[in-house]
């Protein structure tokens, strides 16, 4: 299950954005909402995403997308560019790389998955497996 999402200079954003599915410490309705995915670690079944209208909330699923076609679908020819659509307003991100950051879960254990890519390459993917410190 999905701990949290982050994304930095990918079609409207600019900055770092975060969604998490991490509960709040409010306990009501608990066991419908959350699931858990270790002892003591909860993760909310589902998010919703609202807000005004041209503030982001397409360009986030978008996002989710391109890192999953990204890591599922293999390039026919090594030479093709990575599809990425950096954030336009403001020359000096232009020559910035693209970030995305995947926390999850999976039999109980926490991954990281980070990737880093412009317009030709993938500049650097990593995959940690984090261990706990009790």
């Amino acid at each position: 299950m999905i701990l949290e999402f982050r994304v930095e200079n990918f079609l409207s954003f600019r900055d770092e954005q975060m969604i998490s599915f991490e509960p709040s410490a409010d306990k009501e309705f608990e066991s419908l909402y959350c699931a858990e995915v270790r002892e003591g670690v909860k993760v909310l079944k589902l998010g919703i995403l609202y807000g005004a209208n041209a503030s982001g909330k397409t360009n986030l699923l978008r996002a989710f997308d391109f890192v999953r076609k990204f890591v599922l679908e293999q390039k026919k020819d090594k030479t093709e560019t990575t599809g990425i659509i950096k954030f336009q307003f403001d020359n000096e991100n232009l020559l910035k790389p693209v970030k995305f950051q995947l926390s999850f879960y999976l039999n109980q254990v926490k991954y990281v998955y980070q990737m880093v890519l412009d317009d030709k390459i993938l500049l650097n993917e990593s995959l940690l497996k984090v261990f706990d410190v009790k």
